[in-house]
């Protein structure tokens, strides 16, 4: 199984409109960003998350997924895309 790593970590900036989220669930890595927040309903009634843009095994598939436009619910430019 490949490695999920990052050569270093950025806190947390709930300001920034885009910015990648990683969230592990069930042994699986989903990645979100931070347009993608959205309130629960049903389990997550109420609670505050991060809609997953979708599974992701790797970095690369990681970066894949976060600079594609159609995966954001506010504007994305190239200005917004991972360098990481």
């Amino acid at each position: 199984m490949d490695e999920l790593s990052l050569s270093h970590v950025t806190k947390q900036d709930p300001t920034l409109t885009h910015q990648v989220q990683l969230h592990l669930n069930n042994h699986v890595v989903y990645v979100s960003c931070n347009c993608r927040k959205t309130v629960g309903e049903h389990a997550k009634a109420g609670k505050l998350y991060y809609d997953p843009i979708g599974p992701s095994k790797n970095i690369e598939e990681s970066r894949r997924l976060y600079n594609d436009p159609i995966n954001h619910w506010a504007p994305f430019s190239d200005d917004d895309k991972a360098r990481w």
